[in-house]
């Protein structure tokens, strides 16, 4: 029985929580995040060798380009908002389900002892981060501390008991209070800041809502805010926990890449620098999903595989290797490469074959949605059987080359929703590699170049396999992951 599929568009927290879950509950699951980094705004910031040009960075992390090396990698900058509140609960029991160094994610997470208020031009503001523990306790506290900051924040005294009374009247005001009114108000208004001294707005108003849930005073409702106050106050007052907890490492390192990791071992696609640009519907349900790679969108359906970063790759090193004007794409599935080609050389035209027809009628489709039909010819073909020309300048294949016994270990959205014919030719993988190298010469100019993509493992084979008499490799370009992925090779004249 085939599993249920469901895709997740976007790839921060939350899309990685709902995979997670939808995967823990037997769903086949793929992520489509437009960043190339996973986690969204949580995720660390790339940094880069300082007094060079960017390097390219995986989780964070940036390494010294071709001839370079970094002696240690560069600390990543990070979102300010990366506190986890001791009132959370559902991200931090998603955390204790990831694994990391033998231990959890969740276990990366320290208490803190202070709170520290930094402040444009002044001394910045310390107060402890735990309290008494008993709710009386709690206001005494409250307004011991509030007045103690009243004369570093130039608050007058009658504003902060005000101040005081307005959290008392949210503390003690039941759930449907909070709803039907607090909802209604917004946070400035419920706390009378338009009629405050500065102090006052720029901490009790201003400050709260930036510092608690990175929102604007006046939108935020008092609903919310009010109820975070409170969640905070009343995790500090339960021993032995704290108002908040801190990661002991940048976010990427410590939670984002580990996560990364877990999803895919749980079979979950994550898609990055993949552009969602629209649904299609029919009788009310989901048929198939646009996708924009080069900044295009492309048509996908379950008879195509749907593109991934290292088809790109391909596309790139074609572009950068071969100004040929005549190309072929064997295998071309939704025709991504042979399109995106065209589009890039408009004075190129091309022949897509495929052994399905179905792909083809797709692969047209998107060459007609970015208006190169007329510059293309579709064919059926099992590789080059049915193809005629013979003075190609450029032949292009993400052909299949999945082992059959590589097959079960497959991510199992891939294995079970991809089409099988797209994926594996059988037997060790290599077949149609094998015949793109034995009868490609024949469909060449002299200096044409061939540019496919091959399986994380057969570089080496792939490499034996290439006749020095019949072809020049030129190179075979790693992936993001360093994993040889791109074989370039040239017809020798």
């Amino acid at each position: 029985m085939r599993q249920k599929k469901v895709i997740v568009l976007g790839g921060g927290v939350a899309g990685m929580s709902a995979a997670q879950e939808l995967a823990e509950r037997g769903f086949a699951v793929e992520v489509y995040e437009l960043r190339p980094i996973p986690g969204g705004k949580a995720r660390s910031l790339p940094a880069f060798e300082p007094g060079s040009a960017a390097h390219p960075a995986v989780a964070g992390r940036a390494f010294a380009g071709p001839g370079r090396r970094l002696l240690r990698p560069l600390l990543p900058g990070e979102h300010g908002f990366r506190f986890f509140p001791g009132f959370y609960r559902h991200i931090i029991d998603t955390m204790a389900r990831i694994p990391h160094r033998g231990r959890t994610v969740a276990d990366n997470l320290v208490d803190t002892t202070q709170v520290h208020i930094a402040r444009f031009g002044k001394r910045p503001v310390y107060y402890p981060a735990r309290f008494p523990q008993t709710p009386t306790e709690v206001m005494t506290a409250i307004h011991f501390v509030i007045g103690l900051l009243t004369a570093e924040l130039d608050v007058p005294a009658h504003e902060t008991a005000y101040f005081v009374e307005k959290m008392f009247q949210i503390l003690t005001s039941c759930d449907q209070r909070r709803l039907d009114e607090y909802e209604q108000v917004g946070w400035y208004e419920f706390v009378d800041a338009g009629t405050r001294s500065a102090g006052y707005r720029d901490f009790f108003a201003n400050g709260f809502t930036r510092s608690l849930v990175a929102a604007k005073a006046q939108r935020a409702s008092t609903r919310t805010i009010g109820n975070i106050f409170i969640q905070m106050v009343l995790s500090a007052i339960t021993p032995p926990k704290t108002a908040d907890r801190l990661l002991n490492g940048p976010t990427s390192d410590v939670w984002i890449s580990p996560w990364f990791e877990h999803l895919a071992q749980q079979g979950v696609a994550y898609h990055q620098d993949a552009q969602v640009v629209g649904l299609e519907f029919k009788h009310g349900r989901i048929r198939a999903a646009r996708i924009a790679r080069y900044g295009r969108e492309f048509r996908v359906t379950p008879d195509v595989l749907i593109p991934r970063p290292e088809t790109e790759l391909l596309v790139e090193a074609a572009l950068e290797v071969s100004n040929g004007e005549f190309i072929c794409d064997v295998g071309t599935g939704s025709g991504c490469i042979a399109v995106t080609l065209l589009c890039q050389r408009m004075d190129a035209r091309g022949v897509a074959v495929d052994v399905s027809d179905a792909a083809l009628r797709v692969a047209a489709e998107n060459a007609s949605r970015h208006g190169v039909s007329e510059r293309i010819d579709f064919q059926i073909s099992d590789c080059f059987a049915a193809v005629n020309s013979a003075a190609f300048d450029l032949i292009v294949s993400n052909p299949p080359y999945v082992s059959a016994s590589a097959l079960p270990g497959l991510q199992r959205e891939v294995r079970d929703h991809e089409p099988l014919v797209a994926l594996s030719p059988g037997s060790d993988g290599l077949s149609v590699i094998r015949r793109l190298l034995q009868d490609g010469p024949t469909y060449l100019k002299p200096n044409g170049h061939l540019i496919m993509e091959i399986g994380f493992d057969q570089g080496e084979r792939v490499q034996e396999l290439t006749n020095p008499e019949l072809w020049r490799l030129v190179e075979i370009r790693p992936d993001l992951q360093s994993i040889p992925r791109i074989v370039v090779v040239q017809r020798v004249s």
